[in-house]
């Protein structure tokens, strides 16, 4: 399943979020469950120079949301997807903006050695349905840990379950060096740990927990706005 939702639905809807140290106008990226509307689509004519198809997917018609055949044609150095619903017509957004990126991205399959024998068997599921199907499914790929509930902003919008000012939440090293033994007997091991908060560079002692992942062969993501 593959769509590019940002770049077919264009609302001029601005939301503008004031807080002491996030400020800025977000445009939010409109998912395809929004409803219709007239500029809900990037019906056209594609470039002169377009090429046959690289690869055929699914997707989903941004007007009904009905799950619809779509291929990916590349086109002026990058990679499009284009998509024919029966009732709306035929749709095209850039999915990949350089098109020798994408070729190089897919030699690679880093989920080869995943599976999961227990995958529902519910074709019709996806992607209406936020669990694990047949065409989705595997183990855990990178482990996610919340290493603190602290952050040294205070975003209008932030991915973070709870606001830091409501729960207090902070796994000492101890435990949070159990999470990543149990992760490394995992079978297959997952090749990467995320951690995430709040802002991990709060925590004094970080650098001593991506030592102890690093020792476990994990590779370590920091989800931190870097202004530590």
């Amino acid at each position: 399943m593959e769509h590019s939702p940002h770049l077919l639905l264009n609302s001029p809807r601005h939301l503008r979020f004031n807080t002491s140290k996030c400020t800025k106008i977000r445009t939010p990226n409109h998912h395809v469950h929004d409803s219709a509307s007239p500029v809900a689509d990037n019906r056209g004519t594609l470039s002169n120079n377009w090429r046959p198809p690289v690869k055929k997917t699914k997707s989903i018609c941004p007007v009904c949301q009905k799950k619809i055949d779509a291929e990916l044609t590349e086109a002026d150095g990058k990679i499009l997807i284009t998509k024919k619903c029966k009732e709306h017509g035929t749709f095209f957004a850039a999915h990949w903006q350089s098109s020798s990126i994408f070729k190089f991205s897919e030699k690679f399959d880093f989920f080869k050695d995943f599976g999961d024998a227990n995958s529902p068997e519910n074709p019709d599921g996806c992607p209406y349905i936020c669990e694990s199907c047949n065409n989705h499914a595997s183990d855990t790929v990178i482990g996610v840990i919340d290493v603190t509930k602290r952050c040294d902003l205070n975003c209008a919008i932030c991915f973070s379950t709870f606001p830091q000012h409501e729960v207090d939440y902070e796994p000492s090293k101890d435990a949070i060096v159990k999470m990543l033994e149990f992760l490394s007997k995992v079978n297959p091991k997952p090749p990467a740990i995320l951690f995430s908060g709040g802002e991990p560079l709060e925590r004094d002692d970080m650098h001593e927990i991506v030592g102890v992942a690093h020792k476990l062969r994990f590779m370590t993501i920091l989800a931190t706005n870097g202004i530590q």
